[in-house]
């Protein structure tokens, strides 16, 4: 553009000394204008096409998905989170808040076509649980969770953190209640069973509990929805409330959640 108005300019010198006919001069701006207006319009039309196009995706392991299909990281024990971004065309992608309880402001990063970008995100220590969505653009947006309080070690490169080593210590915790309700010398708790498993615990209730009155029935499951809760550094997980043959007969809805609903 520079040269094309530098070319004008001189046209037009050369006009006033007659040298170049103003015809030539008027010519060669009008398919400067043109050019440039073309340009400009080119340039619009390459921005509206990047917003229209996904720019990114989530990358996260079978290890990484909840139950209830939603996606869930630790942190490093220290707030930090470190995860994996693939991009899909050169662009930004955008992490946002999307969590009532705690702020975050927007992080935005680059990514490029066919590459793995690792992005950290750092958070309180003390926080249980951020929610936060990440903006993949052309309305593409997905939501995931970050736990806080572990102990996995502090190394931001070992890119999405598994939540394997969770799921592990609620297993040995499911237990740990099972033998503990088996010798509390209550004949109703000692026939309780827990169980975790797909990032749920399981509560095997005997039969002569569910036909007992509703506020017995949940007075027991929150009793017991409590003594889950009291046993982990940062209470999380489902619970889920069945009888001998498995029929799923009362609910916790969502993570830290003592509210039992019977089904």
């Amino acid at each position: 553009m520079v040269v094309g108005l530098a070319a004008i300019i001189i046209l037009c010198v050369l006009s006033l000394l007659h040298v170049v006919k103003w015809k030539v001069t008027g010519i060669v701006a009008l398919i400067a204008i043109v050019g440039f207006f073309l340009i400009v319009l080119n340039i619009g039309s390459s921005d509206d096409k990047e917003d229209d196009v996904q720019v990114a995706k989530l990358v996260y392991s079978k290890g990484d998905k909840l139950d209830d299909g939603s996606i869930a990281f630790n942190t490093n024990g220290n707030g930090k989170c470190t995860i994996k971004v693939k991009g899909l065309v050169n662009g930004t992608a955008v992490i946002k808040n999307n969590d009532d309880e705690h702020q975050f402001k927007d992080q935005a990063f680059s990514v490029k076509k066919g590459k793995i970008t690792k992005v950290t995100i750092r958070q309180s220590e003390k926080q249980a649980e951020h929610n936060y969505v990440l903006d993949e653009g052309a309305g593409h947006k997905k939501k995931f969770a970050v736990f806080g309080g572990n102990d996995l070690g502090d190394d931001d490169d070992s890119g999405s953190n598994s939540i394997s080593d969770k799921n592990s210590n609620n297993k040995i915790l499911a237990k740990s209640l099972t033998q503990d309700f088996s010798e509390s010398g209550d004949d109703i708790l000692s026939n309780v069973k827990v169980a975790y498993r797909d990032s749920i615990f399981y509560v095997t209730v005997p039969d002569d509990v569910i036909v007992s009155s509703d506020n017995e029935q949940l007075n027991l499951y929150r009793s017991i929805v409590k003594a889950i809760h009291s046993k982990q550094d940062q209470p999380t997980g489902v619970v889920y409330f069945v009888d001998s043959t498995d029929n799923i007969i009362a609910e916790t809805k969502t993570f830290n959640n003592t509210e039992v609903t019977l089904k």
